[in-house]
């Protein structure tokens, strides 16, 4: 495919009615070929060398001329050869917009009226998204088969790109690839999500679409495999880049437990882009995950449709790419490589081309796949239970929609262990990313777009925990640009429009289903960015940016009447919901609270009082607002001003108040457990998006009950700093509640085992790092009573054990664990046997193995078994100086 920008203007001059010894015109300057390899052109088109070597001959422009003479170009009527007609290539498409019989070899029987370019575009009919292709097929042919050899686009495209020759675009002279842009963000445009997916029709439409059809070398896909999204893989994926991103783990912003590295890190930003062409060459598959996955984890009611790729959508995709490849060697300063002198056998793919291609079709939907199986449970922002590429691709919805199926490409890619998928996720995300912000800085309305803001959700989700040390820091920093454009939008403020049900049935139910999936999704981006901010800032140690007080968007509607597949499936559930026959008077009895007013209530203690019952997702933003107040009593308690050991209200008007807003916030984190205890739900969904709200909250309470970045300083600083008595004064500080943080710690291992298989988050593995490294710390505190500390102390009554990884926080043992302190709580590993937390080492080896075996096999999950790996090997002396382990 040759973009706009690698083009220039072609021109012919008219043959000497005299001269006729050739029968071909004469051009004015050398071909692309003959320049590219620096040989003498006998100007001819085609010239003999291109005869000769079968070569698709491409005529230049001076650079001093660059208009195109549309005059001469559409009289001049060059002879065809043999050779050249057999690089025509007819292109048709069926009236779905689906590529039917194409022959990319043969000839064609109506070929090009102007065949003055050796790359020939397929013409289509179609007014809409086919209509815009003008694609070069030659680099189509290649992309369809990835292991052929790279000569096969070397000789057109890629020289074509090199030398910048502009293609004469459907036999319209004048006319230039920008002309055929997709239209930018529109700032007056709805600012629906996904408007191509909520304008869908019912699923009974989509009856001819399997969810796991042949792919499109004829190989049919295995239904019965079990392969799942990172499991069992991250042995592999750990050796794999052990060597090549150590350096990319040791600095790392998250996850600190190891002494800050010597040597600089390594920008693999811009070498991401540099190795992406090599990375097409790089023998292996592009996916390793098989079989109808989510067919066995979901039930059918909650089972979303994946829509194949349609031939012409991969078109349209491969030249979008071209356009946000080049922003972003724009950016990095990059440019297209001059020819080389070698001849044109030599393979010359490995060279930067300036061009992108795309993994094939099938790897494409299976990436798909792993978004809908591991993004979409936990940020269900995709309606109606279809997700819709062909309709997401296209001009008709701006670049944002493109940038969107990219992004979700690079998601689905970062979680296959597939060592070509990996890498091609960092690079299309670092393409992605510049387009990004290239939109924010051309478009001044862009901001208005619930699409731009739904594309930098998905980058920040998948950098902030994609392993990449560059990529992670630039989504932690540029979070707060995001939320600040959210905020001057108006994203989090209640809208002043309201939907008006309808007056009569002739109206269209249809027509307003598809305005209340509008206002809906608008809701539930917003809250999306809610619930990112809880983990970033969770994860990140970091000051959460939204304020409570200013989240008045009304609260997601429940996935029932979110995953109906169609307006009559709509106003049932909307009908059995209500338990009114009138779907216009359920829709007015619907709840209408924000989250500052949730929070209110469930501050005041009212949520039992109100006829409303808050669904899971709404109890997972409930965690927001309670997180912000641990952050913000932590950063007073960290400070070492105000000790929590002291209860005593004699002291410090700081000291009693510090403790009674510890005790506020933690009569709040019950008062949410209890309300949680009561939800109901089923289905894979609802236990993944439970478990993964119930691990957050688990970890909100660590921070009240400790100081994680200074059990971090612990662990980077060595033994030495407990050994004096000066810092040993303020350990009493960094465990403010041993016997909670201990089963809090438990319930993150319990969860973390019972999710299911395939279906977790992607920041599990930092969950699984922060329990291990607080039990660890308590365990290496619990040591120091050797050497005359008054620290916590596990050895009192330790003939009852307490497995705190298998018993729930509501068990009565539990509880009268926390009152009492009286049992010896120990953990278990996969076969069974009990480690006790007078062990730190094989509290360190506990974790490494539960982040092996129960989280995704990612390269951020490779990075976090690295550091406890060595974290372990650096105190492995002192674990062996500890008295009475066992």
């Amino acid at each position: 495919m040759v973009p706009q920008y690698a083009l220039e203007t072609v021109h012919y001059t008219d043959q000497p009615q005299g001269d006729n010894s050739s029968s071909h015109p004469q051009i004015e300057i050398a071909c692309a070929n003959c320049a590219a390899t620096k040989t003498r052109c006998d100007r001819q088109y085609p010239c003999g060398r291109c005869r000769m070597k079968r070569l698709s001959c491409i005529s230049r422009q001076p650079r001093r001329k660059r208009t195109l003479r549309a005059k001469s170009a559409r009289h001049a009527q060059p002879s065809v050869d043999g050779h050249a007609e057999h690089a025509q290539i007819e292109g048709r498409f069926t009236p779905e917009g689906c590529v039917g019989d194409q022959d990319f070899y043969g000839s064609s029987q109506h070929l090009n009226p102007d065949p003055h370019l050796g790359l020939i575009f397929a013409e289509h009919s179609s007014p809409g998204l086919s209509g815009h292709l003008n694609d070069s097929q030659r680099l189509i042919a290649a992309d369809r088969q990835l292991g052929q050899p790279s000569h096969h686009i070397a000789n057109s495209a890629d020289r074509a790109l090199r030398q910048g020759i502009e293609a004469d675009t459907f036999q319209t002279p004048g006319l230039r690839l920008e002309d055929l842009e997709p239209p930018t963000f529109n700032p007056t445009q709805s600012s629906g999500l996904l408007e191509p997916v909520a304008r869908a029709e019912p699923a009974a439409e989509f009856g001819l679409v399997q969810q796991s059809p042949e792919n499109h070398n004829g190989l049919a896909r295995n239904e019965n495999s079990s392969g799942y999204p990172g499991r069992g893989d991250l042995e592999h994926i750990y050796e794999e880049d052990k060597t090549a991103l150590v350096p990319d783990w040791d600095h790392w912003a998250i996850c600190r437990c190891l002494p800050p590295p010597t040597a600089d890190p390594e920008d693999r930003k811009k070498s991401s882009i540099m190795t992406l062409e090599q990375n097409f060459a790089r023998p292996g598959p592009w996916t390793i995950l098989t079989g109808n996955r989510r067919g066995e984890q979901f039930a059918p009611a909650e089972r979303f449709v994946n829509v194949e790729l349609s031939e012409a959508t991969r078109e349209w995709l491969l030249m979008i790419a071209q356009r946000f490849m080049r922003v972003a060697m724009d950016v990095h300063g990059l440019s297209i490589d001059p020819p080389s002198p070698a001849p044109p056998e030599v393979d010359e793919f490995n060279a930067l081309g300036g061009f992108i291609r795309l993994p094939p079709s099938e790897a494409l939907h299976e990436y798909l796949e792993t978004v809908l199986t591991i993004y979409e449970p936990f940020y269900p922002l995709v309606p109606a239970r279809i997700l819709e590429p062909n309709q997401l691709a296209g001009p008709q919805h701006g670049r944002g929609s493109n940038l969107l199926l990219f992004l979700m490409f690079a998601f689905g890619s970062m979680l296959d262990p597939a060592v070509k998928a990996r890498r091609f996720s960092t690079a299309l995300t670092e393409i992605c990313r510049h387009s990004i912000h290239d939109v924010l800085e051309k478009d001044s309305g862009a901001p208005g777009s619930g699409l731009l803001f739904y594309c930098s959700l998905i980058f920040i989700i998948k950098s902030s925990f994609s392993g990449d040390k560059a990529h992670m820091n630039i989504a932690v920093a540029h979070r707060h640009m995001y939320l600040t454009l959210m905020r001057s939008v108006g994203h989090f403020k209640k809208p002043h429009r309201q939907l008006q049900p309808l007056s009569s049935e002739k109206e269209g139910l249809k027509k307003f289903w598809q305005s209340w999936l509008e206002k809906e999704s608008a809701s539930r981006l917003a809250y999306g960015w809610v619930m990112l901010e809880t983990e970033i800032s969770l994860f990140y140690d970091c000051r959460p940016i939204l304020n409570t007080s200013e989240l008045e968007a009304p609260l997601p509607c429940s996935e029932s009447l979110w995953l109906a597949s169609h307006s009559e499936e709509w106003r049932e559930n909307l009908c059995k919901e209500g338990s009114f026959d009138d779907w216009q008077v359920c829709l007015d009895a619907q709840p209408d609270h924000s989250l500052r007013s949730l929070f209110q209530l469930l501050m005041d203690n009212e949520l039992d009082q109100l006829d409303f019952q808050p669904t899971i997702l709404h109890m997972r933003l409930l965690l927001y607002p309670l997180h912000v107040l641990v952050a913000e009593l932590g950063q007073l308690l960290d400070s070492g001003l105000v000790s929590m050991q002291s209860r005593w209200f004699s002291s410090s008007t700081m000291q009693s108040s510090s403790v009674l807003r510890h005790e506020e916030i933690r009569l709040l984190l019950q008062t949410w457990r209890d309300v949680f205890d009561r939800s109901t739900g089923q289905g894979a969904r609802f236990r993944a998006m439970r478990n993964a709200t119930l691990t957050l909250f688990h970890l909100i309470s660590l921070n009240l009950f400790t100081a994680f970045s200074k059990l971090e300083r612990l662990a980077r600083d060595s033994f030495e700093m407990l050994e004096s008595q000066s810092q040993a004064g303020l350990v009493s500080n960094w465990i403010r509640a041993p016997e909670h943080a201990i089963l809090h710690c438990g319930q993150v291992f319990r969860l973390s085992r019972e999710m299911d298989q395939g279906i977790c988050p992607i920041w599990s593995a930092a969950a699984i790092y922060r329990a291990t490294l607080i039990l660890w710390s308590i365990s290496i505190i619990n040591a120091l009573s050797a050497l005359g500390h008054e620290t916590i102390d596990l050895q009192r009554n330790t003939g009852r054990e307490l497995v705190i990884d298998q018993v729930a926080l509501q068990d009565d043992d539990a509880q009268r664990y926390l009152r009492r302190g009286d049992a010896k709580p120990v953990l278990t590993t996969e076969d069974g046997r009990r480690v006790s937390l007078r062990n730190p080492g094989e509290l360190l080896q506990l974790g490494i193995t539960t982040v092996t075996r129960h989280c995704l096999a990612t390269s951020f999950s490779a990075g976090i078994r690295y550091k406890l790996e060595e974290m372990a090997k650096i105190w492995e002396p002192k674990h062996r100086s500890i008295p009475d382990q066992g």
